[in-house]
């Protein structure tokens, strides 16, 4: 019997192989879902449409590809908004990694549509559409081969004719438009107008700021991070709104998502050719800002951006930054040159700035901040609506994976495997990292979650929330419980009382928080206990009003040591 999501079955012309489209949709029952593909697997390609933010939910069910083409994901048309924009880019890059699809030809047309995507998608800001399409235009390596080509021809062709409803004759021109035209000049080599050796930007005082370079892990941001860049964004365009602001970006199609999302006026380069960008073009400033100083592959390339900008006499800036962990001798050696290389560096805590002394930077130089976001999130909270009804129904859980950095022999497997048992409809599961890079937190969602006769329909959680819409949804809440740390932040600045999940252990980035603001709503993951559990969030309900008023005090508190380094900062 046919499957309810089988569209049609075709016939490539020189295979023996029969072709089923299919579209996933979120009402799919999937363990029906695994047994009918796995029963129509025999002799048979399956060609997934992609074509929705719905669609993409098949990338939870079927995260690995192997060496063959029994699945295919086609992307079958190209103007995207918005969300969307974000979803079917991260749905496609993950699946363009060696990790994900063993497949190389599939790789690279994987990576073909993760860009492409972004040529043809409707941006609100016209100045953001004409910055992303000048950015692609420098993108090395997303042509496709004959191979792919034909194949994609030859599958539109089958599913024009099998689909009546649908006419994609247009799809086919504006792909051979993008192969013919496109590409050529987009692959040129890119001219770095090359200047001579006097910064003529060059000015100590941020206020005459002509130009400034910002560096970190974007390109891998979470909701938090994006917090901090709209913080970073917001003090230099308040103290010179013509300043010009580039990013460096780790992958830049998460980039031109956040910048659509978040309306920002900035131009992108991407890291690995941040240093040859930054040698032959003038700029005032370096400012790291984003992540902690930490354990990465790309510490190298920020060290030699300091190395350049010092050479150069620009001002280096450490901004608002947490340091750690760092377990590799190579990476310590990098970050102490990058302490050392700073004119002035202020930190998200104190343990942080105490090991930044402990590791090279000159103690007159460093002081004790804040996170930035937190000041991004109390400007949200200023303009947003005080009578918003407040969702007593559901407490937003924002918890992610355990991972190695943090590590420290904690772990949260008792945490987990309680939550999996509990009755999951009175939690709202908030994802504050959706990308496939740095571990999208709805792939523990799902495994959570998914049980026999599984519906993605009964579970609302699948799906991106940009960082508005994760702050309204926290601050239409009454209490949260927070295990990223940017959700502590979040809660705090929205005087959200919330229970705390330490997953970072002694001196990590939870702990230092909670001692911060003295918060003694807190559990170590490695320690969960559900009569504690319980215990810690009837607390919490019963003296929410008190505790509200002690959060609304510690985040002014935490801000005003923010606003006091920007006090000295732009004197």
């Amino acid at each position: 019997m046919k499957a309810d999501f089988l569209i049609s079955t075709s016939k490539l012309p020189t295979s023996n192989f029969d072709v089923l489209f299919v579209r996933w949709e979120e009402s799919y029952n999937v363990t029906d879902f695994k047994k009918n593909i796995t029963d129509q697997l025999n002799n048979k390609i399956i060609i997934f449409i992609i074509d929705s933010r719905e669609s993409c939910l098949v990338r939870y069910i079927i995260p690995k590809l192997e060496n063959n083409f029994k699945f295919i994901f086609w992307l079958n048309k190209l103007d995207f908004k918005g969300n969307d924009i974000f979803e079917i880019s991260n749905f496609f890059s993950c699946f363009s990694t060696k990790k994900n699809c063993k497949n190389r030809n599939l790789r690279e047309l994987y990576n073909y549509y993760s860009y492409k995507i972004f040529l043809h998608s409707k941006y609100a800001n016209p100045i953001i559409k004409s910055k992303t399409h000048k950015e692609f235009r420098k993108i090395k390596n997303i042509n496709l081969s004959d191979h792919n080509f034909k194949m994609i021809n030859g599958i539109r062709e089958l599913y024009k004719n099998g689909v009546g409803e649908l006419n994609l004759e247009k799809s086919g021109y504006h792909l051979k438009i993008i192969l013919q035209n496109l590409f050529t000049r987009f692959l040129q080599k890119f001219d770095l107008n090359k200047t001579k050796n006097i910064n003529k930007y060059l000015h100590k005082s941020p206020n005459k700021w002509k130009k400034v370079l910002i560096t970190g892990w974007y390109g891998t941001e979470t909701a938090g991070d994006k917090a901090i860049l709209g913080e970073i964004v917001f003090q230099l365009k308040k103290h010179n709104p013509k300043i010009k602001i580039f990013l460096t970006s780790i992958d830049i199609r998460l980039s031109w998502c956040t910048r659509d999302e978040m309306e920002l006026d900035i131009d992108y380069i991407d890291i690995n050719d941040s240093v040859n960008f930054l040698k032959n073009n003038n700029f005032c400033s370096l400012i790291f800002g984003g992540g902690p100083l930490m354990d990465s592959s790309k510490i190298k390339i920020i060290h030699n951006l300091f190395k350049v900008s010092n050479e150069k006499q620009m001002t280096n800036v450490i901004y608002g930054c947490g340091v750690g962990p760092i377990k590799l001798r190579k990476n310590k050696k990098l970050i102490s040159s990058i302490l050392k290389l700073s004119d002035i560096a202020f930190f998200r805590d104190n343990i942080s700035q105490k090991l930044a002394i402990d590791l090279g930077l000159n103690k007159k130089k460093s002081f004790q901040a804040c996170d930035p976001a937190l000041n991004y999130v109390l400007r949200y909270k200023q303009k947003s609506d005080d009578s918003l009804k407040t969702n007593f129904d559901k407490i937003p859980i924002l918890i992610r994976k355990t991972t190695k950095e943090y590590g420290n022999g904690l772990e949260g497997k008792s945490f987990f495997n309680y939550i999996n048992k509990s009755d999951k409809k009175k939690y709202s599961f908030l994802p504050m990292h959706s990308y496939w890079r740095g571990n999208d937190d709805r792939v523990l969602f799902y495994d959570l979650l998914h049980k026999k006769d599984f519906k993605f329909s009964e579970y609302p959680y699948f799906y991106y929330k940009n960082l508005n819409e994760i702050l309204l949804e926290i601050n239409s809440s009454k209490f949260t419980i927070a295990m990223r740390y940017h959700s502590h932040i979040f809660s705090l600045g929205l005087k959200k009382p919330f229970l705390s999940i330490d997953y970072t252990g002694p001196n990590g980035k939870v702990s230092n928080f909670n001692n911060q603001i003295n918060n003694q709503s807190y559990f170590k993951i490695s320690k969960f206990d559900e009569e504690y559990y319980s215990e810690k969030l009837n607390h919490i309900e019963k003296n929410y009003e008190n505790i509200s008023k002690k959060l609304d005090y510690e985040s002014k508190k935490l801000s005003n040591l923010l606003n006091n380094c920007y006090a000295y900062f732009w004197k």
